[in-house]
């Protein structure tokens, strides 16, 4: 999926933070979500891919994206319709 194409329904800020915070309110912030609804995770730590990724394998989430710009990583989930 293009990343020019994803529109978050929620931003969540976890710059300075490192791992497993990120991920921690990352599981905290998905459960208020609705069924197919997309978050944009904004983060410095550079683990962020890789955490954010294996979390989504294992609770079945989906990962759409992820990009680096200037040293801040944006990654892309999505709640699972069903």
């Amino acid at each position: 999926m293009s990343l020019d194409k994803i529109e978050a329904d929620y931003t969540l800020d976890c710059k300075g933070m490192v791992c497993p915070i990120p991920i921690v309110r990352l599981k905290q912030k998905i459960g208020e979500l609705e069924p197919g609804q997309t978050l944009e995770m904004i983060a410095t730590d550079s683990a962020v891919d890789s955490d954010v990724s294996a979390w989504c394998n294992s609770t079945g989430n989906e990962y759409l994206d992820y990009r680096e710009e200037d040293n801040t990583y944006y990654v892309y989930v999505r709640v699972p319709l069903n």
